[in-house]
């Protein structure tokens, strides 16, 4: 009896970690927050409380964000997938800002973070524009901020802006299909307006 208990808990364990090893649980989430002692930090009871928000209006006090990611691309090998970051606009033009740019880090030319112009999403390059290529990956759960401890907002032009991140194969990713997304998040974040307007185009 104890051989035979001792073989059921073994094939349980087995077939659990069979599971484990073909079954991996992807997942992204973005969380923004005014950083201590910024502008945004304490928004007035009349401003935006459903969504993140700095006055930019030049009062003294720093406007800045932070960006913290928490995602799980895959444990081996076998399910590691590539993670993609890219901030986005609503407010961009064709000539002067860019409706999307995208994050990477591990670019022959650059070290650490850096920005790349995306015009338009057949300008996206899923071999290329990858935050975190599954080979660089070592797997498992992590957590960190994107750019530093806090990104500073003086001159960023004004408006809705929103980092958007996935978890994807790069041969099937398709911007313009979340099907082919495993896991995805947004946060986001206003600039003293919804829109650019005509007046302050940039966070004073």
């Amino acid at each position: 009896m104890k051989r035979m208990a001792l073989f059921l808990a073994l094939a349980a364990s087995l077939i659990f970690h069979s599971g484990a090893l073909w079954s991996a649980t992807y997942s992204m989430k973005i969380t923004v927050s005014m950083p201590k002692g910024s502008a945004g930090e304490k928004p007035a009871s009349t401003q935006p409380a459903n969504t993140k928000f700095s006055p930019c209006d030049n009062i003294g006090v720093i406007d800045a964000v932070t960006f913290t990611l928490a995602y799980n691309a895959g444990a081996t090998i076998a399910d590691l997938k590539d993670v993609y970051i890219i901030l986005y606009t609503p407010n961009g033009t064709n000539t002067t800002l860019p409706t999307y740019q995208v994050a990477t880090r591990y670019s022959s030319s650059t070290t650490g973070v850096s920005f790349v112009r995306r015009w338009n999403l057949a300008d996206f390059d899923p071999a290329t524009d990858i935050y975190l290529p599954w080979e660089k990956n070592v797997g498992g759960a992590i957590t960190e901020t994107l750019i530093a401890s806090s990104l500073a907002l003086e001159g960023v032009p004004i408006g809705t802006w929103q980092m958007v991140g996935i978890v994807a194969d790069r041969s099937k990713i398709d911007l313009d299909d979340p099907s082919t997304w495993e896991a995805w998040d947004v946060g986001t974040i206003v600039l003293r307006k919804p829109w650019i307007g005509n007046k302050n185009s940039s966070c004073l």
